[in-house]
């Protein structure tokens, strides 16, 4: 299996080819001979092309090797503490050397037969741990991968993509408030300033909000069939994660909102219990809601019916 350096120096040489071709493709096209500045220049990029197979060559046999080393079934040793080798330059980065989702998944499932890939080694989650031992938590996706299902959820349709987006590396997070509404006449203000005036200090109204964090996932299951498909199972494992995750933020954040002081409430114009709204009413909602209470930010979920 060539590396993406491989290719990447294959990209290079056929460049230098192609560079050269044109140069000498313009003194065809113009009936005339090269000149002592096309000469070097076709020169120069020859010798690049040479050294850049030579390159490939060297590539190539280091891949040779890894493949024969990945057949080898590993030793059976006791568990030992193991550090995460750093990805040095000539790794692809976002995908730690896999080319697409199907590729990493064929190289688990070969590794539950004995038959280890050199990336999942250098990659495993391996603290205190023996890499490719299945009880001690396997292998974790490619962060390029993750990202897949993570653009998935960032979309207008999803409730949660409105919130604040907050990092952080602890299970809770404290997190300063400002409920102060623009035309307060307290906290952080706004007024008319005198040419030369200093500016007179108001001080914020800030509260503390201590939040506890909830982790979401979801495990989608492959077939042998699926794993032989190579790149068509990526849309399908993004896909379905991203959607049954959507579907849990959603509703936890529906939860909250609903249960929360930020709702706006208007009262019936005489419907039954159960009824459809009347017109008066979805009048006044929408006057409360959309034309007086930030239009751009807020929320109405509504039955279509």
């Amino acid at each position: 299996m060539l590396t993406n350096s491989v290719e990447a120096l294959r990209e290079q040489a056929a460049r230098c080819h192609l560079d050269a071709q044109t140069i000498r493709n313009k003194a065809d096209a113009e009936a005339r001979a090269l000149t002592d500045v096309e000469k070097t220049s076709i020169d120069t990029l020859s010798t690049q092309f040479d050294n850049t197979m030579k390159d490939i060559q060297a590539a190539e046999r280091l891949d040779a090797q890894a493949a024969v080393l990945a057949q080898v079934q590993p030793r059976k040793t006791a568990p030992v503490e193991a550090v995460r080798s750093p990805i040095t330059a000539a790794d692809d980065r976002g995908t730690w050397g896999f080319k697409h989702t199907g590729d990493f998944l064929n190289a688990v499932a070969n590794s539950a037969r004995g038959i280890m890939d050199p990336r999942l080694v250098k990659n495993a989650v391996a603290t205190y741990s023996s890499e490719g031992t299945p009880a001690d938590g396997g292998f974790a996706l490619p962060p390029d991968f993750r990202a897949g299902v993570q653009t998935l959820l960032d979309t207008p349709d999803n409730l949660f993509a409105r919130l604040d987006q907050l990092q952080t590396v602890n299970a809770a997070i404290t997190v300063p408030v400002d409920e102060d509404p623009p035309w307060s006449a307290s906290g952080i203000t706004s007024a008319t300033v005198a040419e030369a005036v200093a500016v007179t200090p108001t001080k914020p109204l800030l509260k503390q909000l201590v939040l506890t964090l909830s982790k979401y996932g979801t495990l989608v299951f492959v077939s042998q069939e699926m794993l032989a498909d190579g790149t068509n199972i990526n849309g399908h494992i993004q896909r379905k994660a991203g959607d049954k995750i959507a579907y849990q933020l959603n509703k936890a954040v529906y939860t909250a909102i609903t249960g929360s002081g930020s709702k706006i409430i208007t009262a019936k114009n005489g419907e039954a219990v159960g009824a459809p709204a009347a017109l008066a009413s979805i009048q006044s909602m929408w006057s409360k809601a959309v034309v007086t209470n930030f239009p751009n930010r807020a929320v109405w979920p509504a039955n279509p019916a």
